[in-house]
Formats: structure tokens, sequence, C-alpha cells
């Protein structure tokens, strides 16, 4: 686990550096990202591309989870709607 965190980490900060909208926060394996969702996702993208080409890891993306804050949401589906841009 230290090696995965130390190989981890310094890209981990090199993406959100980019994306100075965006706060983030890494334990081992694990990521909260904390910005707007069009802002997230393009974290989400470039983090899975650079932890896969900079350090050989793969991004389990089965296991990702958005939590979409927003007063004007009342359903799963309206969230789901706004995700894919509909």
């Amino acid at each position: 686990m230290m090696r995965y965190s130390l190989s981890q980490h310094p890209i981990m900060g090199r993406v959100f550096a980019r994306h100075l909208n965006s706060r983030g926060v890494g334990f081992a394996d694990d990521l909260n990202i904390y910005a707007s969702l069009k802002t997230a996702l393009k974290v989400l993208v470039e983090m899975r591309q650079r932890l896969g080409e900079d350090a050989k890891l793969s991004f389990n993306m089965t296991k990702v989870k958005n939590y979409i804050r927003s007063k004007g949401l009342s359903s799963r589906a309206e969230g789901r709607e706004k995700v894919r841009g509909e």
C-alpha cells in the first residue's frame, strides 16, 4: 500500500494543479473530488488517464460514485440526466 500511495499521490497533485477550480482529498486508494460537475468529470477523466499512463495503475470505474448537491434535483433520474448532459 505504501508504494501505491507514493506513486499515486504526486500524480493526483499534478492533476489538481491543472484544475484550479477543484479540490481533492486522497487517502491510499480512495479519492474525493470537490468541484462543479463539469470540472469534476474533467478531473476524473484526466486522473484515470494519468494514473494509467504514468504509474500503470488501473482506475476501477465501477466503484465511482457521483454525489450531486443541488436544490433543483428531485429524483435520481434528474441527477442521471444532469451527469449525461441531457
